[in-house]
């Protein structure tokens, strides 16, 4: 009876922890889409849930990554292709220095906070192409 009890108790926690796409403001789509899609495994995984949960931040980040590289690459104006990339460069550094500092902190600080970081240097970067001529 208690084993039950036990594995009741477990399986509503995890239903709680990884069942639900977490409510933050401007996740990044890429991350959001890996949410849903994983949903089910999320729900019905065993061991190894974190794992599940990590690809999601690892399939943002790479497309994250990827659009900022892709916007660096695109800039044709010497002045403004300087600029991007003293920038992406520039927080790059400081972003996997603070988000190293982070990940050894309890929970999913680490994570959110390099996706979080990533996001922004896109975001930067985007708003540096637009305006520069």
């Amino acid at each position: 009876m208690k084993s039950l009890i036990l594995a009741v108790l477990l399986i509503s926690i995890s239903s709680v922890c990884f069942g639900q796409v977490p409510k933050k403001p401007n996740i990044p789509e890429e991350f959001s889409n890996c949410l849903k899609r994983t949903e089910h495994d999320r729900l019905s995984c065993q061991s190894g849930c974190g794992m599940i949960l990590q690809q999601c931040y690892d399939e943002a980040n790479d497309a994250l990554t990827a659009k900022t590289d892709a916007l660096v690459k695109k800039q044709r104006s010497v002045s403004c292709a300087a600029l991007v990339k003293k920038y992406a460069d520039s927080s790059a550094r400081l972003d996997d220095g603070v988000a190293d500092d982070a990940s050894s902190q309890p929970g999913w600080l680490g994570a959110d906070l390099k996706m979080k970081l990533l996001q922004q240097r896109y975001e930067t970067t985007k708003l540096i192409d637009g305006e520069c001529k």
